[in-house]
Formats: C-alpha cells, structure tokens, sequence
C-alpha cells in the first residue's frame, strides 16, 4: 500500500496487525512512528507487556517524543541500560536531537556514557546520530569526560573519530594526536580508531609508528591471530 501511494490504508493495515497480534513488532514501530499518535498510545499501553522491553522502552520515547510529552526524558533515561540495537537507537537519537528536548537528552546521554551500566549500543548510535546534526560538539564533549568514559562511552569516542577520519581536514586530526594522543593510545578502540584517521589523511609513516605497538595489545594480536 505504501508503495501504492495509500499511507493511511497501509497505516491502518499496520494498526490493524498489531492489535490482532501485540508482539509484531515491526507493525508497532510502523505505528508509532507514522500512525494516529492517540492509536499509537492505545495499542501500545495493551501490547507493551508483549514486546521486547527494548522495543517497548525505544516504542515509549518515540511516542512522547512525538506528543511533545516531557515524560520522553525520563523514558530516555530507562532505555539506555537496556539491550536496544544501535540501528534502532540512532534514528531515535536523532528525533531528539531535533527536537525541542535536545539540550536536555544530550546531557542525559552524554552522563549514561560514563556509567558502566549503559548499553555499549548507545555509545555508536549516539556518534552516528550526533554527527549528522552537531559533529564537532559531540566529540569535544566526549574529549571533555574521557577519564570518566565507561564502555559506552568509548565506544561513541571511537565511532566519532572514525568519523572525523572523513569528515574533518588534516589540522583536525592532527590536533587530536598532538591534544590527546596518551589517552588515545590507551584504549585499544580509540588507538585503532586514530590509526585509522591518520592512514586516511595519507600519513603513513605516522599511521606505522603510531600502529607500531600492536603486538603488545590484546584485541589487535587476537585479530591479527585470528586472520592468519
């Protein structure tokens, strides 16, 4: 139907699936996300008990966030410790980061980084998302807090400097080398990540001094093991 060009008889086909069957959980995205938020709510406060609590909790957000419910901040807050994908999380990191309440969620995001709880997939999708919308700010905030970043938090540290890798001209990453490099090369993701920045500038001599050391790491003599 959509493909036809008929949205609302494809919405109403997708509400109508999800009321016979609480647990479709693609039809309850398509409903919250495109649908009559008033039928959105109704169905979702009957199919909750249903889905996935990472659906559910992503599915609450999305909603308040569309009603522009101030509840959504406090919803946010109890979906980032739970096991919700990076590819559901940053489409609906980036709604946030739209609307009204982004000044808010970015500082609930940006302390769950340093909380070991946190699901590591906020970190990715939070760089993801923040990139498209406020790319500068978001990796000099993470340098900011780096002694106090938890696994989430390194991974949004390593996501966004891959990014910068295309992103940002040579002064950039070369500021983050001469700024940051003994934190960098203390973490095995964001030491890979700046090799990996550097290599694309075309520093390559760089790139192999600063990769020079990987025998002594875990993670990358496993990877080269597991490659050989």
């Amino acid at each position: 139907m959509l493909r036809a060009g008929d949205a609302a008889g494809a919405h109403a086909s997708f509400a109508q699936a999800w009321s016979i069957d609480p647990a479709f959980v693609y039809a309850a995205h398509h409903v919250v996300s495109e649908g009559d938020p008033d039928e959105a709510a109704r169905l979702l406060a009957r199919s909750e008990h249903a889905l996935p609590p990472a659906d559910a909790a992503a599915l609450g957000v999305r909603l308040a966030l569309r009603r522009d419910d101030p509840s959504v901040l406090a919803r946010l807050e109890a979906l980032l410790t739970l096991r919700a994908s990076s590819s559901m999380l940053q489409p609906l990191f980036g709604a946030l980061l739209a609307s009204p309440f982004a000044d808010e969620a970015t500082r609930i995001v940006e302390d769950a980084l340093c909380r070991e709880e946190t699901n590591e997939e906020v970190g990715f999708a939070w760089s993801a998302a923040s990139d498209d919308v406020r790319p500068k700010r978001a990796l000099r905030s993470l340098l900011r807090r780096r002694d106090r970043l938890a696994r989430a938090g390194l991974a949004a540290a390593t996501t966004a400097i891959e990014q910068l890798a295309h992103r940002a001209g040579s002064v950039s990453i070369f500021w983050l080398w001469v700024r940051h490099r003994a934190w960098l090369a203390s973490h095995d993701t964001t030491w890979g990540a700046l090799g990996y920045a550097l290599f694309t500038r075309g520093w390559y001599r760089l790139t192999t001094w600063w990769l020079g050391d990987w025998a002594r790491r875990t993670h990358a003599n496993r990877c080269s093991s597991s490659t050989s």
